[in-house]
C-alpha cells in the first residue's frame, strides 16, 4: 500500500481520535498529520502494524498534549479504547454517507 492510500485510508480516523480529545479542528488535524510523517519516515507495511501505530501514536500525542501542554491528567487506557471504536464507527458511518 503506497503512501496516500495509507492515508487516505486512516486519516480520517486519526483526526476523529484527536478531535475527541480536544474539540479543535485545527488541532487534531496537526496532531493527524504529526503523526503520518512519523509514519512515513519509518517503513511498516504490514496494514495492522500500520494502524496499531498509527493510533498507538495519536493517543500517545493526546495524552502529552494533556500532560505537557495543558498541565492535565492524561485520559486513561479505558478511555483511548472507546476512542478507537468511536473512530472506527465515524470513519464507517462516514464511508456509507459519502
Amino acid at each position: 500500500m503506497d503512501k496516500k492510500a495509507i492515508y487516505d485510508k486512516y486519516f480520517t480516523r486519526v483526526y476523529y481520535f484527536a478531535y475527541h480529545y480536544f474539540k479543535d479542528d485545527d488541532r487534531a488535524s496537526d496532531m493527524a498529520i504529526a503523526v503520518f510523517l512519523a509514519l512515513f519516515s519509518g517503513n511498516l507495511v504490514d496494514e495492522d502494524a500500520i494502524k496499531e501505530f498509527l493510533y498507538r501514536h495519536i493517543a500517545r500525542s493526546c495524552a502529552n498534549y494533556y500532560t505537557n501542554i495543558l498541565g492535565l491528567p492524561a485520559p486513561d487506557a479505558m478511555d483511548f479504547l472507546n476512542t478507537i471504536l468511536d473512530a472506527e464507527f465515524l470513519y464507517l458511518k462516514y464511508q456509507e454517507s459519502a
